[in-house]
């Protein structure tokens, strides 16, 4: 998807994933609606994915920074994280990202549960 031309890459993303509703394909279009800043499509591709693996990390960060950052739901961000803040063993570092910007959103930057 082209930065500077992100109506063309929804377009472009729209058309795969009705082709093929494929986790990349969803994941394609969602982050193509982020870029247009059409949040409710967005997250509800990043949803999409997140229905058959609540563990996917892309689709999880991405609709948590849209919840905690584009939308101010911070709260609704850190759902969506839970199932990958419950294993701290296996963390990816754009977890802790996101859900830090979350608890910074609640005024809670001590935060990390």
């Amino acid at each position: 998807l082209r930065a500077d031309r992100p109506a063309e890459g929804l377009a472009f993303a729209r058309k795969a994933m009705l082709a093929a509703a494929t986790e990349p394909a969803v994941l394609a279009h969602a982050r193509a609606a982020a870029a247009n800043k059409q949040w409710d499509v967005a997250l509800a591709g990043f949803r999409s994915v997140l229905a058959t693996n609540p563990r996917h990390v892309p689709a999880a960060t991405a609709a948590a920074r849209l919840l905690a950052l584009d939308t101010d739901l911070p709260a609704d961000a850190l759902e969506v994280l839970k199932p990958l803040l419950a294993r701290p063993d296996r963390m990816p570092a754009d977890v802790l990202d996101v859900a830090g910007h979350a608890y910074r959103r609640l005024n809670r930057p001590d935060r990390l549960d």
